[in-house]
């Protein structure tokens, strides 16, 4: 007997039974061709999902990562830092940022040793001190300040107005 097995890479928008034969008429959209297919089959495997490891969300907030909308951790920039988070010293790689190959994560693992041997090596390490700065004269306590900052390293003291972090603060 012939198979025609075939292996789309997508999401699924609809799954419904021919009440006649039995067979199952899928609808999904190949995010590989941009298209949506139309597939009558007799049978329809649906790989189960990725999700992140359980206290990736505690994790992110505590070391103030972000994450995307699936809850995986994200990178500072996709092209030009792959590996950096917005928090200095912490990287990530492999199945942390999300679903992908073994080869792949291991490469990632490699390039995130690597920053990593760059801070540690012996010899002395510049670190910039640049911080940003509150005037509190004019503070009126908003908390835009607060909300708008990606390291999270402002807070609002009730008494003094903004007050800048600066361990988390890189300016």
């Amino acid at each position: 007997k012939d198979t025609d097995i075939r292996m789309i890479r997508g999401k699924v928008g609809e799954i419904s039974e021919d009440p006649d034969t039995k067979n199952i008429n899928i609808r999904v959209y190949s995010s590989l061709t941009d298209e949506i297919i139309k597939i009558d089959a007799d049978l329809v495997i649906l790989s189960s999902a990725a999700l992140p490891s359980k206290g990736t969300d505690q994790i992110a907030k505590v070391l103030n990562l972000d994450t995307n909308i699936y809850g995986f951790l994200t990178e500072s920039h996709f092209g030009l830092m792959p590996q950096e988070t917005k928090t200095k010293g912490i990287f990530i790689a492999g199945f942390a940022q999300g679903p992908k190959n073994i080869a792949y994560s291991v490469s990632q693992a490699r390039a995130a040793a690597s920053k990593v041997a760059e801070l540690t090596a012996p010899g002395e390490v510049e670190i910039e001190l640049i911080t940003a700065d509150v005037f509190s004269e004019y503070c009126i306590s908003c908390r835009r300040c607060e909300k708008v900052c990606p390291k999270n390293a402002i807070t609002i003291d009730k008494d003094i107005g903004a007050v800048v972090d600066t361990i988390n603060c890189d300016g």
